[in-house]
């Protein structure tokens, strides 16, 4: 999402030289440079090149996850909270009708206007002004769009009507 990229960004340096020091190895290790790297051959006195790029990519693709989820971890609480206070806007939309509008208009097709209908909205000013604040206006708009579709899900689950079954003799 649109968050990453600032986040990369703003980190500073030692992130991005860590990511492309793994760059590096990668590199490297598919020209044919064998260093150390903590790889460790058994059953054979030296590993094939392609084995040895292999478990190279595997040990820098662990730790770059743990990088990423070391820079994006302060992160996850913003988007939680973001999350929650959109299912919570959802549900206000619901109980005010802004709903059944949206899903007449055709749903999905316009869930960026529906965003601006809810932050012109008096009641749900400071839920949309709360998102806003955690998240990027397109990110806001992408989990406003996640739960529609969850409330859409579960409005069809606990509310839809079972289609009526034919009886009778001609009944097939």
């Amino acid at each position: 999402m649109g968050t990453v990229e600032p986040v990369m960004m703003a980190s500073g340096l030692p992130h991005v030289s860590e990511v492309s020091s793994m760059k590096a190895r990668i590199i490297a290790a598919e020209r044919g440079i064998l260093t150390g790297d903590g790889v460790t051959s058994i059953g054979r006195s030296s590993p094939t090149k392609q084995k040895y790029v292999g478990a190279v990519t595997v040990q820098c693709l662990s730790r770059a996850q743990g990088v990423l989820h070391g820079l994006l971890a302060p992160y996850e609480a913003r988007y939680m909270e973001a999350a929650q206070v959109t299912r919570q806007m959802v549900i206000a939309a619901t109980q005010l009708g802004l709903l059944n509008g949206y899903f007449r208009n055709g749903g999905g097709n316009g869930v960026a206007q529906f965003f601006r209908t809810l932050m012109a909205d008096a009641n749900l000013r400071p839920l949309a002004t709360r998102v806003l604040e955690l998240l990027p206006l397109e990110d806001a708009i992408q989990l406003l769009d996640l739960s529609l579709a969850e409330w859409a899900e579960s409005y069809r689950k606990n509310f839809a009507q079972p289609t009526p079954q034919a009886s009778g003799p001609n009944s097939v």
